[in-house]
């Protein structure tokens, strides 16, 4: 009998430390997203955009699904000129209806937004992400799977800047 409760309590004990792992984990992941997504964000974003994303300050909210950006810069293609500034944006999410699946983008407000657009004959300077993120999806579609549902509430875009060169 005094085996089992030495199992018992191993077992418990070990629960408990798997428990607390995964709560350090969880505090660590809410202290951290931000970095790791800043740096995230400037490291690989030449290879799926094919352009260099600069962000100033991100601070994302985990729990509330606020998204705060200061000075995002997205460069022109292997260039130093800026292609399109936004001074300060927020995002708003949805956390309750994301977990159901249902993504929702409360709210976005944009302030101080500027953005280049050149153009030489028919072809602009925005033609390479047209063409990256418009191209027809030829992976296979899993059956009876269900749809994701997206919506958003309201924008708002305040202090707009655009250079439009021919």
């Amino acid at each position: 009998m005094l085996s089992l409760f030495r199992k018992a309590g191993c077992l418990i004990s070990g629960l408990v430390s798997l428990a607390g792992f995964v709560i350090l984990l969880f505090v660590f992941l809410l202290l951290f997203i931000s970095p790791i997504a800043h740096w995230a964000i400037e490291k690989y974003s030449p290879k799926y955009l094919g352009r260099q994303v600069l962000v100033r300050h991100l601070h994302i909210g985990l729990l509330s699904g606020k998204v705060h950006v200061e000075g995002f810069r997205m460069m022109e293609t292997n260039r130093s000129d800026t292609f399109v500034y936004a001074g300060d944006a927020f995002v708003r999410l949805s956390v309750r209806q994301a977990i159901s699946g249902h993504y929702r983008v409360d709210s976005v407000v944009i302030d101080t937004l500027f953005a280049r657009i050149n153009q030489k004959g028919s072809l602009f300077n925005f033609d390479d992400l047209i063409q990256r993120f418009a191209t027809a999806d030829t992976a296979p579609q899993p059956t009876g799977a269900d749809t994701v549902r997206y919506s958003t509430g309201s924008i708002a875009i305040q202090n707009i800047h655009l250079v439009y060169t021919n």
